[in-house]
């Protein structure tokens, strides 16, 4: 009975360290139904930028609280065709930017799948744009924009209403 103790102790212990791994990936992706980098169906259509084409589309839910208080929303970038590698930034920003410094919000993570945590003005008519700037590695700043409500599939009343506060 020992000698079957010690022999299965070893087993028990890999299992033991293999269930969280399992657990992980089925709750984040490696098993689940929803592909990674998949944009929602309420996104808008890619469009030229550039030598890129590309995608954006935001989180579902209202905006939510930053830090200072402002209500932010998390927009994702998808560069669906070009070289990530010539891109040096990504900037998003509600509202056309009004020169260099103020492109807006840069888009942090995956070069392929990005996300920004977008500042949602006060006051929002609905007909504001969310205007994407793209930075290249060659000095070179191309921008598109799409109408907000498009992006987030919801109107201007339920934007600027408070998120999770």
């Amino acid at each position: 009975m020992r000698k079957l103790w010690h022999r299965s102790k070893f087993h028990l212990s890999a299992l033991m360290l293999l269930l969280p791994a399992f657990y992980f990936a089925q709750q984040h992706g490696a098993f689940s139904t929803t592909a990674v980098g998949a944009m929602p169906a309420t996104a808008p259509a890619a469009v030229a930028l550039g030598p890129w084409r590309v995608a954006v589309s935001a989180m579902p839910g209202l905006p939510e609280p930053g830090a200072d208080g402002a209500l932010r929303r998390f927009i994702l970038v998808k560069i669906v065709e070009g070289d990530v590698d010539t891109i040096r930034g990504s900037f998003l920003r509600i509202g056309k930017p009004r020169n260099i410094r103020t492109l807006g919000a840069l888009a942090y993570g995956n070069p392929h799948f990005a996300m920004a945590q977008v500042p949602v003005p006060e006051g929002l008519t609905g007909k504001e744009e969310l205007w994407l700037t793209i930075e290249g590695w060659d000095g070179t700043l191309h921008q598109t924009s799409w109408p907000l409500a498009a992006v987030t599939g919801q109107g201007a009343d339920q934007e600027t209403k408070e998120g999770n506060r």
